[in-house]
């Protein structure tokens, strides 16, 4: 069995959302150690839940951890005009898409790193849809790059939590494994994840 980490590494200097802070650490006792963490829902590699964009939806931890475990196919479909588009593969068997870019971390201001990534098209966002998967996993910040949440709002809406961020090696590109990426049991919008891949 292979285990294959497909989570960023948190820490300070982890790349956050414009508005959100970085994860704080602060010891808050030395023997025993203890330490008080800060940070948004949202860093590094995390799961939206429906809450994110609908006031009534539902939470994270509303879900059961089935949602999350499973087979899954990893794509890395043509990118056109700045949009990821469907794949040209079905799926059958799988209840998890793992949809890779390669796109690489970047910043220019120290602090925005949502620039000049890939989303979603309405293409990739109706293959979805049309195939039933309840979980999408993807290595862009945001399903979305464009204004409006189009893509958070038409898979949420279905309840399919997207996870974001993760980081997925170009050797994983059509291959089939085990995908798991539990969230805390929390009842929030979103959730930071250890999100992993296990070959058989």
């Amino acid at each position: 069995m292979k285990i294959t980490d497909l989570s960023q590494p948190l820490g300070p200097d982890t790349l956050t959302y414009p508005g959100d802070d970085p994860l704080s650490m602060t010891v808050t006792q030395a023997c025993p150690q203890t330490t008080y963490l800060q940070t948004g829902s949202h860093i590094g590699t995390h799961i939206d839940a429906p809450r994110h964009a609908f006031p009534g939806g539902r939470e994270i931890d509303s879900f059961p951890l089935s949602t999350f475990y499973g087979e899954a196919l990893c794509v890395a479909p043509e990118i056109r005009d700045g949009l990821i588009q469907a794949p040209d593969c079905e799926a059958e068997g799988c209840g998890i898409l793992v949809v890779a870019t390669f796109w690489q971390r970047k910043t220019r201001d120290g602090k925005s790193f949502l620039l000049d990534f890939p989303g979603f098209s309405d293409a990739l966002c109706r293959y979805i849809l049309d195939r039933g998967f309840r979980l999408v996993a993807t290595d862009v910040p945001s399903v979305d790059s464009l204004p409006g949440f189009r893509c958070h709002n038409a898979l949420l809406e279905k309840d399919i939590p997207l996870v974001e961020g993760l980081v997925i090696p170009r050797e994983l590109a059509g291959a089939r494994f085990v995908f798991a990426a539990f969230p805390l049991s929390i009842p929030c919008d979103s959730s930071p994840v250890r999100a992993v891949a296990i070959e058989l």
